[in-house]
Formats: structure tokens, sequence, C-alpha cells
């Protein structure tokens, strides 16, 4: 069994209170959605926020604004709200909540300060960015009565008079769904306007539109180039997001150190993913310690990622002093986030009873939340625990389907397991041609346990002719990774 390592996050150039959740019920438009949430977090009932769902590429925004109507330990009810065109997650999602208008008790409507008052006038007389101002108060429903209609009017009137605030803001409407439908190329077209005159947020926005092909043909060298545009103005998500391109090569030739010096410019102005993503490299490069410490300052700051990585840091005692509590508790502020490595890791612990008491019941139970967001080392667990029967009914066809979903999604050890069961016919008919497409698949990946069942395979000619040859190269390859029992078919095989 395997824990889990997920670190690289993109930003997304999104702006607000920020709280992270698991979708877990579904009810009807008069119930709402419920989220579970992390600690920490602290929405209003009242608030409205806007919901994106946390995809393999980043945040998927979903169109329109909901409204928290309860909230209850951990959880917190939301509804859609009328007008606004609010389309609902899906169960399981991961969804990144961004307050957009905190609730406040009122038993009138708002009066307007002298300060809001002036803005207004100033608004009426022309000001642009008084006008974009007011935009934001109208959507916000800050000092008025919240209304996307009107938001979107008076940052026209400052976009038409050439205000790049104003039309990135218009961009973010489009791109949001909120108070007109989603649209992508509209969204293009204002980020555009706003970056080619200048504004940072605008044209890191315009960059993450490349870099995920959102209303426009995905273009990793154009998306570096917005992204420098923003960086250069000193703006910490372009930065940030700069470093992932030169750290995974994507429109520009890979260079760890050119990566390593955009990430510490965000992380000096506390960017978490660029935090983490130092921490990463740390861990890369074998200063635990070093990593622990990036780590800490971005889950001081409640990013999930950073936590569920310390918490990994603690479990296996690397630059920090071993402790399975603090990795709980790190993996606890992570998964209560809906962040997938944490709850598998979570299930791991329960499974295993590592600083907790055995329960496999709880372990299935984390590993399903994991299972509903993709996760492989989740499915590949689950069908491990179906096909023993550890915590559920056993149920061989349960585990053959989680385990292929795993392989599929590039698991090496479910596809291993996978072969062991057409190899040996526990839970599925005896096939030794599908057991060694499975070996075969687990060897491409340079799995040393793959590397070991395919030259077993190779040497015995089983779902396939023998070579000795072929199997001796594979069970070298076995053996460098340190496998017990290549080394040991190697030792025999020459010496014959």
């Amino acid at each position: 069994m395997k824990t889990v390592l997920l670190l690289l996050l993109m930003s997304a150039s999104l702006y607000g209170a920020v709280i992270r959740g698991t979708v877990i019920e579904l009810g009807s438009p008069d119930q709402g959605i419920t989220v579970q949430i992390g600690p920490g977090a602290q929405p209003t009932i009242g608030d409205r926020v806007l919901i994106s769902h946390q995809g393999v590429g980043g945040e998927v925004p979903l169109s329109g604004e909901f409204e928290v109507v309860a909230i209850d330990d951990q959880h917190i009810r939301v509804k859609p709200v009328a007008g606004t065109g609010a389309e609902k997650p899906s169960f399981g999602d991961v969804a990144v909540i961004r307050t957009v208008t905190k609730s406040e008790p009122r038993t009138e409507l708002p009066v307007l300060t002298e300060e809001e008052h002036n803005v207004e006038l100033a608004a009426d007389d022309g000001n642009a960015e008084s006008q974009n101002q007011l935009g934001e108060m109208y959507q916000q429903g800050d000092g008025v009565p919240k209304d996307l209609g009107l938001a979107r009017e008076w940052y026209l009137k400052a976009a038409e008079q050439g205000l790049p605030a104003a039309m990135n803001s218009l961009g973010w409407l489009y791109f949001q769904g909120l108070g007109v439908s989603r649209n992508y190329d509209s969204a293009v077209d204002w980020f555009t306007q706003g970056a080619t005159r200048g504004n940072a947020r605008a044209q890191t926005n315009l960059g993450w539109m490349y870099q995920n092909g959102f209303g426009v043909p995905r273009d990793y060298a154009r998306a570096r180039e917005w992204y420098m545009e923003g960086a250069n103005q000193g703006f910490p998500t372009a930065m940030n997001n700069l470093g992932w391109l030169y750290l995974n090569g994507l429109g520009v030739e890979k260079d760890r150190e050119t990566a390593r010096m955009w990430f510490r410019r965000a992380a000096e102005e506390k960017d978490v993913r660029a935090q983490t993503n130092l921490g990463f490299m740390e861990e890369q490069d074998g200063d635990a310690t070093q990593a622990a410490a990036y780590y800490k300052l971005a889950a001081a700051q409640g990013f999930d990622s950073a936590q569920n990585n310390l918490g990994i840091l603690y479990q296996n005692g690397a630059g920090v002093p071993q402790s399975l509590a603090q990795a709980k508790l790190y993996y606890e502020q992570a998964a209560a986030q809906g962040h997938a490595g944490a709850q598998t890791n979570l299930g791991y612990l329960y499974q295993n009873g590592l600083g907790v008491p055995k329960d496999a019941s709880k372990a299935v139970e984390y590993y399903e939340l994991a299972a509903k967001q993709k996760n492989p080392a989740a499915l590949n667990n689950l069908g491990w625990l179906y096909s023993s029967g550890e915590g559920v009914e056993q149920d061989h066809q349960k585990a053959v389907i989680y385990l292929s979903q795993a392989a599929d999604l590039g698991e090496p050890t479910a596809m291993n397991t996978l072969g062991y069961i057409y190899e040996n016919g526990r839970g599925a008919e005896q096939n030794y041609v599908r057991a060694a497409e499975y070996y075969r698949r687990a060897a491409l990946l340079n799995d040393a346990d793959g590397l070991y069942n395919m030259g077993r395979f190779k040497q015995q000619g089983l779902g396939m002719e023998a070579d000795k040859n072929e199997a001796i190269d594979l069970y070298k390859q076995a053996a460098a990774q340190g496998h017990k029992p290549a080394k040991k078919r190697l030792q025999e095989l020459q010496g014959e």
C-alpha cells in the first residue's frame, strides 16, 4: 500500500476568502448542497460564495453564486442564488469556495458612508476609477444591495473609458458566469484588453486561459509571455505560475533553478502554492528539513496540499521528528478540505493502525472519499480491501472494478494486483494473456514488481513465447532497484 504525495498546484488567479471542502450531499433546491470543510474556515450564514471544481489541471469555475444557509460543526450548506444561473457541483467534487459577499446582520437597507456616497457621485460624474469601485461595491454587496447586473454596467462604463482594472473585472464576470452566461471567449477578450493595458491580474488571468485552453487554443508559450508581464509587476500568482512552467518545461526549456527563483520571489509575498512548490523541490534535492520549513509556512495559512505533505514528513520522520499524531493532525486538516491525497493517507493510517486504533471500516470511508475524486492510490487500496474482505464484505467483482480504474490512472500496484488475480484465477477466471498485459503495463512504468513479474512470464512462457534472455534483462532492471526475488532469479539463471 502506498501513501500519496500530491504537491504541485497551479494558482488560477482567483481571489476572495477561500474555503476548500468535499461535496457530500446534493439535496433538493430547498435543502441545498452540503460541503464538508476544514478547521479554521469561518463562513457566515448569508455569505454569498462562488464555487469552483478542483480538477486535475486546476480550478474550473461553476456558473453563478450560492448562499450559505446553514453551518454545522465542519459542514456548511449552500443554496443556489436565484437569477445568477448557479451550476450545481457533483457529489464527491472538491469544491473550492470563495466568499464574494460577507453577510452582516441588518435590520434595514444599507446606508452609504460619506466615502461611498462620494464614490457614487464621482461615478455619476464619469470618473472611471469611481465607476470601477462602484462596480466592485455592487458585485460584493458592499454598502449597496448586491446587483451583478449593475456591477457589470459600472465596470463597462469604466472599461469604455480605458480603465484596465475594469476590463479585468468584466473578464472575471464572464469567466465565472456572474450576472452573465459564462463565456470564455468574452472573458479572453476582456482579459486581453486589460492585459495589453498593463493590468497584472488581467495578464495573469490571460496566461491562465492560454495555459488551460479556456477560450483559446492551449499555448504554453503565450501563457509564459503573459505570466512574465504580470511577474515583472511583482504579482505573486504570476511568479508562481512561471515557476511551474519552468519546473515542468511547458513552453520553455526545463530549468529547475529558474523555477526555484520564481517560486522564491512568490513565496516572499506569502504565496502558499509557491511555498509548497519550494518545499517539494527541497524534498527532491534531499533536504527534508528545509522542505518541512516551507510546508509549515503554507500549512499555517491553511493550504491543504502543504498540510498533506507535512503530514507525510511527520509520518516518515523526514526533516522533522517522527510523530504519527502530528501526521494524523495535518492529514485531518487537509482531508476536511477535500484533499484526496490526505484522505487516502488517513485511510492508510486506519487500515494499518498507525497512530490510531486499527479500523478497516474507517479506512474504507476515507478511501471512498478520495476514490470519488479518482485518486489512484485510494482506488487501488479499495480494490485490495474488497478483494480481501477487510472492512467490507468481500466482493471480487468490485475489487476488479476499483483496481482497473486505478490501473487506468497509471497506478502500477493495481496493475500488478490485477496481473496476480488473472494469473492465479483469484476472483476472476484465470487468463495468462490478460495477466501478462497488466504486468507489461507496470513494467513499462519501470515498476520493480512489474519488471519482475514480466521476467517470470518471459522465463516460463506464460501468455507469451518464452525468452530466457529477455527474462534476464527484466530481472536485471528489477534487481537494480533492490528487488530481492529478482536478484535470486537472476542468480539462478546466470548460474545455469
